[in-house]
């Protein structure tokens, strides 16, 4: 298995479960991040960035007074939008932060466009200590209305071309929960990773 472990496919198939419960007590040593649901009552409202050792699941109510909201869903379908500075002063410093293997969960979204974060993102997947994480959908998975915009088409696709070919990383289609449980763990056993 290689030293670093992508998961993709469809949105809410359990990727993220998947990796935390396999992780189990380890996740309190993980560097990196987690992606955060944010719902306002049964309407999916946005995402917030947290640390990868944070205790919480994957989703959360939306609460103002929280902060860290790096992207919110419009009200009508596809409006989505970014907040740059969340990502550059909360999200990379996570991402930069020392520590003996890293939760990136997810890429490959409109992070991408800005430069900082897409060094770092890079520098992470291509370095020496172990990742895990999820690999924003690929096409047809989801909405990916993003991928209409050439200049983000173009980053999207130079960086999967970096995951598809680098023989450190291995993106892995999401199979069923234990599955991928499983892939977690042999991910885990093959690098040393232990709580």
């Amino acid at each position: 298995m290689p030293r670093h472990l992508l998961l993709y496919g469809p949105p809410a198939c359990g990727k993220s479960t998947a990796i935390l419960r396999a992780l189990g007590p380890a996740r309190r040593l993980a560097g990196g991040y987690r992606t955060l649901r944010l719902w306002k009552g049964d309407i999916r409202a946005g995402f917030r960035q947290i640390p990868a050792a944070s205790p919480e699941g994957v989703d959360a109510h939306w609460a103002e007074a929280d902060g860290g909201v790096f992207l919110t869903l419009g009200p009508g379908e596809g409006e989505k939008r970014l907040y740059p500075d969340v990502l550059l002063n909360k999200t990379l410093p996570l991402l930069e932060a020392e520590a003996p293997f890293y939760i990136i969960d997810e890429c490959g979204g409109r992070e991408l466009m800005l430069r900082p974060f897409r060094d770092a993102l890079v520098r992470r997947l291509t370095g020496p200590a172990p990742v895990v994480g999820v690999w924003k959908g690929e096409p047809g998975a989801g909405s990916r209305k993003e991928l209409l915009d050439p200049g983000f088409r173009r980053e999207w696709e130079a960086l999967r071309e970096l995951l598809q070919n680098h023989p450190d990383i291995l993106l892995l289609k999401a199979g069923t929960g234990q599955e991928m449980v499983r892939a977690v763990q042999s991910w885990m056993e093959e690098n040393g990773v232990t709580g």
